[in-house]
């Protein structure tokens, strides 16, 4: 019953973690790992930096498909994570336009 409210919601473009909150997906502590939520998220975004390397998480070692393709899969367009070079705009004021673009802003 929850996987398919869960799908119905995903037809909505309402996306909901099958397991809850993000944590879930989280590893196992490690010795002397903290506990705490903080330290817990950026360590996981910093061992886990590829699709790849999310796909090979031990939540979904025993699933078909990979929870997270499925939900950014629905955000980016894509059927799957590919890495792919991402190109980066140039920032206000990197050529000293930004005062140019304040007064703009100003004006309107």
């Amino acid at each position: 019953m929850k996987l398919d409210l869960l799908r119905m919601l995903r037809h909505e473009d309402i996306y909901v973690w099958e397991r809850g909150a993000i944590e879930a997906y989280y590893p196992e502590l490690q010795t002397n790992e903290s506990n705490n939520k903080n330290d817990r998220a950026r360590t996981f975004c910093e061992r886990y930096t590829t699709a790849e390397a999310i796909r090979g998480l031990p939540i979904f070692q025993d699933s078909a498909t990979c929870e997270f393709d499925l939900i950014f899969g629905a955000f980016f367009g894509a059927a799957s994570l590919e890495s792919s070079p991402v190109e980066i705009p140039e920032q206000i004021g990197a050529d000293g336009t930004q005062a140019e673009f304040a007064e703009a802003s100003a004006l309107e």
